[in-house]
């Protein structure tokens, strides 16, 4: 099946929408906003949409190849389930995946020594890999504080706390 879009995006669109500091998912989104404008405005060339012009040719494309030569060229995604603590496993080392992924099954795929993670066919992360046990991006707001409770509660914080307990008077 032919996809009913094109995917073309000039730098300077790119930089309009998306700023330094997006993760990956933000950036997919934005993109994806960026061909929607870019297909349906008109071509200086032609003076149509693309989408018009593709709909019109579209008839007079070739099928694509068999199934079984095509997917010796697809990436297989390994599926795994993110963990409570918003991480995924990859030889015994953990990656952070963005909170909203919790408990769902996400694709691992290895590529160019990178850890691509995908949600519904669409990249959520990327890390690098490294032999670093614990590996969190910090736009993953995974990050606790890190304040041992012995510094936290003090002798004068336990007594205010006792003061302040109403007893019943039954």
């Amino acid at each position: 099946m032919v996809r009913e879009e094109k995917i073309t995006c000039s730098y300077s669109s790119f930089r309009r929408y998306v700023k330094k500091d997006e993760d990956l998912y933000e950036v997919h989104e934005k993109l994806e906003t960026i061909n929607k404008e870019d297909n349906e405005s008109i071509s200086q060339g032609t003076n149509f949409p693309a989408v018009f012009l593709f709909k019109r040719e579209k008839d007079k494309l070739q099928n694509l190849p068999s199934k079984d030569i095509r997917s010796n060229y697809y990436l297989k995604a390994k599926e795994v389930v993110v963990s409570n603590e918003s991480l995924i496993s990859y030889k015994s080392n953990k990656y952070s995946v963005p909170k909203p992924y919790i408990g769902k099954k996400v694709g691992r795929i290895i590529k160019n020594n990178k850890l691509h993670i995908y949600y519904n066919n669409k990249i959520i992360t990327m890390h690098k890999i490294i032999e670093k046990k614990l590996n969190i991006k910090e736009s993953h707001n995974l990050f606790y504080d890190r304040k041992l409770k012995s510094e936290l509660i003090t002798k004068e914080t336990i007594l205010e706390e006792m003061e302040a307990i109403i007893y019943d008077n039954d």
